[in-house]
């Protein structure tokens, strides 16, 4: 197109060069057949103002004509830089266009996932919580049979300390004054307790159980007990 439009206007204006050619020769020819034939317009004057209105047409059309290519090739640069800076862009958004699908496609795939994870998880959370109701009940009854168990105590190295013994040759130990063999203090009992004893020495008795202490002596027959050891154990349940 750019081609054509340059061909056009160089043919324009050979053309007007060409004429502009044409018509001096023959004003020239007019002028030396009216010396010749005495015709009444023979002034020098007149032909030469002819002559520079001939060159000022030639002039105003070559300005025209420069004008006209000058003012294309302006049109044709604009034309180029907005179409290059409208491809530029239509470039742009495709891109952008193509950014967003592939993130629309992205989205859609970690979505169905999310989905996909989230039944699951829910699924394994219902499960849960029912395993932990279950858990719970089995606490609960647990709790439940704990509070129907009785309460047992152990109580290691009991000193029979002959300098507390009673006048019935008995031994009276306190609960409040015991230790467990866990390092736990005897609760106070609202009613006496079930106390086993464990000698290691000699025939051992229970004498007296209350709620705040038992006695226990020895069985003798025939003369004192031989005593190995000054130590027993007691084992004390909570009723």
């Amino acid at each position: 197109m750019e081609q054509t439009i340059l061909i056009l206007i160089l043919i324009i204006g050979i053309g007007i060069f060409l004429l502009m050619v044409y018509d001096i020769i023959t004003l020239n020819k007019i002028k030396k057949l009216a010396k010749k034939s005495n015709s009444p317009i023979q002034d020098d004057k007149y032909y030469d103002l002819l002559y520079r209105y001939k060159f000022l047409m030639f002039f105003i059309s070559f300005i025209a004509l420069a004008v006209g290519f000058l003012g294309w090739n302006s049109y044709d640069g604009i034309k180029e830089k907005i179409t290059e800076q409208f491809n530029k862009d239509i470039s742009s958004i495709n891109d952008t266009i193509s950014e967003i699908s592939s993130f629309s496609i992205n989205f859609s795939k970690n979505l169905k996932e999310f989905e996909d994870n989230y039944e699951e998880i829910k699924e394994n959370h219902n499960k849960s919580l029912k395993q932990i109701s279950v858990l719970d009940n089995k606490i609960s009854i647990i709790k439940e049979n704990i509070k129907t168990f009785p309460k047992i105590y152990l109580i290691f190295d009991l000193i029979l300390d002959d300098s507390k013994r009673n006048d019935d040759l008995s031994y009276t130990y306190y609960f409040k004054n015991r230790i467990t063999m866990d390092s736990r203090r005897l609760p106070t009992f609202t009613i006496p307790p079930l106390v086993l004893i464990i000698p290691s020495f000699g025939s051992m008795s229970l004498i007296e159980v209350t709620k705040d202490y038992f006695k226990v002596g020895f069985v003798i027959g025939g003369g004192s007990p031989l005593i190995e050891t000054n130590k027993f154990n007691a084992i004390i349940i909570e009723k």
